[in-house]
């Protein structure tokens, strides 16, 4: 019996019936596929066919182990997090899905438990873990100690992460893919020229170049480029002030100091709505 029990996985603790009390403000509930909406702030933007079809195959012997994550809304149920689980189970044809009921009414709540439980899993691939940040920042004004100490990273691992979105899409694209590793990709962004970046990519993917040998090739090029193109070393006031400003701001800011004083400040927009953002905060701090 207790065998058969656990062949049949969390259906079988539900029971029959189609609902049980959980935590408070949550309860764990058998759901009809057809009621679950797609989450709009899923960090996730791949899935592996082969790995959807594992998964399916093991529901369909096992069961769903461990329930999704949904929020009740006015038609229906929108999903928080379990959209591989959702997608197999979708798959292996069942009809009603065991999910977690939480009742949550903040829109950054939905985003933060969707990232957390992607990131508890090892389920997101570099990229996704920096759209998913830069989302935070964006839209819910999050800081990037803020973010960091809800996912329980260091501020500098968010940092680096973010820095990733600087590179070139071909290169975003490879590691999504997982052609490239963190590491390879961090060392990527130290060289500045992007067609010399793209190629060291391209010999990079599938395990074609260690980070070590990258690092190598990439002081390699800094030493034939021209003096005047050499990057000096980064002034750590200089560094804090664009963190400060970054954080401000909510975009990339870059500070080139002159050798006599003074110097430029560049601030980076993707966008017209995104201009029009700045100019109206810039226009704030005047009053």
């Amino acid at each position: 019996m207790e065998k058969s029990v656990l062949g049949r996985g969390l259906d079988a603790l539900i029971g029959e019936g189609d609902m049980m009390p959980s935590r408070l403000g949550e309860r764990i509930e058998k759901i009809d596929e057809s009621r679950i909406r797609k989450n709009k702030y899923q960090p996730r933007y791949r899935f592996e066919e082969k790995a959807i079809g594992e998964l399916a195959r093991s529901i369909r012997e096992k069961g769903v182990i461990q329930p999704i994550i949904v929020r009740e809304v006015e038609d229906g149920y929108e999903l928080i997090a379990g959209e591989r689980r959702l997608i197999a189970a979708r798959q292996a044809g069942l009809v009603k899905i065991p999910a977690i009921v939480k009742e949550i009414t903040d829109e950054k709540d939905i985003l933060e438990i969707a990232l957390i439980e992607n990131i508890q899993r090892e389920d997101l691939n570099p990229i996704e873990k920096a759209r998913s940040y830069r989302r935070l920042i964006r839209e819910f004004d999050e800081t990037q100690e803020m973010i960091a100490e809800r996912v329980g990273k260091d501020r500098s691992s968010v940092a680096n992460l973010l820095r990733l979105l600087e590179l070139p899409d071909p290169i975003k694209k490879l590691i999504e893919e997982g052609r490239l590793n963190f590491g390879q990709a961090r060392t990527l962004l130290s060289e500045k020229d992007e067609s010399r970046q793209l190629k060291l990519a391209g010999f990079a993917a599938d395990g074609g170049i260690s980070v070590r040998r990258l690092e190598k090739m990439v002081g390699d090029g800094k030493k034939t480029a021209s003096p005047r193109k050499r990057q000096a070393k980064v002034d750590p006031h200089i560094a804090y002030a664009e963190d400060l400003l970054r954080d401000a701001l909510k975009t990339k800011v870059l500070i080139s100091p002159s050798r006599k004083g003074g110097g430029k400040i560049e601030i980076d927009y993707y966008t017209d709505d995104e201009l029009d953002r700045l100019c109206g905060l810039l226009k704030d701090k005047d009053r």
